[in-house]
């Protein structure tokens, strides 16, 4: 009976060891470093306001979220901007392109609100 008690603690343990280093590689894995970025226009598509539950803001804040039409290739990006400075529709702007070293390619306006050309 005792040694059955031992063996559920040793058990227990041993799954919160291991969801632990699971968990501590899975955010070592996640940091990652810019390695190149390239400035590119775009042209505003859409905009919402975001977040559209109000909870979820907390700690984030609003936002836009501008579907911005890349001009050099033609891809369509989602982009956050301040909700203090609003771009209207057919505004052209520019984008910053970021390259991450584990591959991930993110996209995000350029200066304080990706200021209109």
């Amino acid at each position: 009976m005792v040694l059955q008690e031992n063996f559920r603690g040793t058990i227990a343990t041993l799954c919160f060891l291991v969801l632990s280093i699971f968990l501590l590689l899975a955010m070592v894995a996640s940091t990652s470093s810019v390695i190149k970025t390239d400035q590119i226009v775009g042209t505003i598509e859409s905009a919402t306001a975001g977040p559209l539950n109000p909870k979820a803001s907390i700690g984030r804040g609003f936002y836009y979220q501008y579907s911005v039409r890349l001009h050099n290739d033609g891809l369509l990006v989602l982009v956050r901007g301040d909700i203090k400075r609003p771009l209207r529709l057919g505004h052209h702007v520019l984008i910053d392109r970021q390259y991450w070293q584990n591959g991930r390619i993110t996209y995000r306006l350029s200066g304080p609100a990706g200021f209109g050309l």
